[in-house]
């Protein structure tokens, strides 16, 4: 049986963290295998991009400086660091560590953050989608991963957590590489488990006190939810992090790809602690720009193109919070916005609807929308999300 361990958390009081973390170590054994005196341990939290713990887009700090100081009180080296979206520079992680609070954290407990933005070429484990991937080398060459992720939904991939998380050890812009050479979620959604199983880490923590709902894993709104999730197979720490969100395996096309590798077996998880049901969300807000793919199989292919058209998410410019930055247009995979005075234009008929402008725009000034059809679609969906 997997074992994954719900904790009920309800606030980042330093003591509630400590003491929910410990239930899911005892709960788990996993005093009993992970790392400790002599080795080098990565804790690998999901930085996206500069943000304050208040916007949930980041793993907070103070769960962050627990799991630091329980491996450093194990006598392991901890290093503390990400590959956030953009160009992978110490003056932009500098940046990001700063106002994410992990300065601070890293001082308290005797950790040090990761400024090496050293890369080297790794064989893919699962060759799915890539034969190699361009990681952080000081990822790939600590002793142990662990995943500290955040507990987000994903305007691409649906949600976000552990196995998403892992994307960062793409070391800076080849990350948006691939979502130009992979523009469909299921292709990208093999991608994430071939990049999970090749980093492998060895224990997957996702906060998931306070969330992230609507239009994730940057745009959306805080969800106050209560839980941490532990264990050690990423996937399986996934599924209760997605039935937390009312979501089932379908939903999450980076859950159906490692199932239908036989990474997953949801009928071999034994959730320890709380019931998934006791921390559930009912109402959850959903992304605007999951996809809607139901008919494709049902109809011919120039009425499912016909009908995947009518109801692809818009990109569309918010000009009233737009600062004229240009980070969306230099970010965008296949080239498809341009700045005209100051103002990014999109070129539809080139989106593939990765939604990296979105993601990355540090104003929420990149907003999604949908034409009647697709706004009705989403509508029935929400309501049997909800029902």
């Amino acid at each position: 049986m997997e074992q994954v361990a719900l904790c009920q958390c309800d606030s980042y009081d330093k003591e509630a963290v400590w003491l929910a973390f410990r239930q899911g170590l005892d709960l788990l054994g996993a005093d009993a295998y992970l790392p400790g005196a002599g080795q080098t341990v990565f804790l690998k939290t999901n930085l996206l991009m500069r943000k304050s713990p208040e916007s949930a887009v980041i793993t907070h700090p103070a769960v962050v400086e627990t799991v630091a100081a329980y491996f450093r009180e194990r006598g392991a080296r901890v290093i503390i660091g990400d590959s956030p979206g953009g160009p992978f520079l110490p003056g932009l992680l500098k940046a990001v560590y700063k106002e994410s609070g992990l300065v601070e954290v890293a001082e308290r407990t005797g950790s040090e953050l990761n400024y090496d933005v050293s890369v080297i070429d790794v064989p893919s484990v699962g060759k799915e989608r890539a034969n190699t991937f361009p990681m952080v080398k000081a990822m790939v060459e600590a002793d142990a991963i662990i995943s500290l992720a955040k507990l987000k939904t994903h305007s691409m991939m649906m949600y976000s957590g552990a196995t998403k998380n892992m994307y960062g050890v793409i070391a800076g812009m080849a990350k948006v590489d691939y979502h130009l050479r992979l523009p469909e979620y299921h292709d990208f959604a093999h991608l994430l488990v071939d990049v999970c199983e090749t980093a492998k880490p060895v224990f997957s923590l996702i906060d998931g006190i306070v969330a992230m709902e609507g239009n994730g894993p940057s745009g959306g709104s805080p969800r106050q939810v209560g839980a941490l999730i532990m264990g050690q197979n990423p996937y399986a720490v996934d599924w209760v992090g997605a039935g937390v969100f009312g979501m089932n395996q379908d939903d999450v096309p980076m859950l159906a790809a490692a199932s239908a590798r036989g990474l997953l077996q949801s009928e071999e998880i034994s959730v320890l602690g709380k019931a998934i049901a006791d921390l559930r969300i009912a109402d959850l807000q959903l992304p605007d720009s999951r996809p809607i793919h139901f008919y494709n199989t049902k109809l011919p292919r120039f009425l499912s193109d016909w009908l995947d058209n009518a109801i692809k998410p818009r990109v569309k410019v918010d000009k009233s919070r737009c600062v004229g930055c240009g980070k969306c247009v230099s970010h965008c995979p296949p080239h498809a916005m341009t700045m005209e005075n100051k103002i990014p234009k999109i070129d539809e008929k080139q989106c593939i609807c990765c939604f990296c402008c979105q993601e990355l725009c540090p104003e929420n000034a990149i907003q999604i929308h949908r034409r009647f059809l697709g706004r009705f679609l989403m509508e029935h969906n929400q309501k049997k999300h909800q029902g």
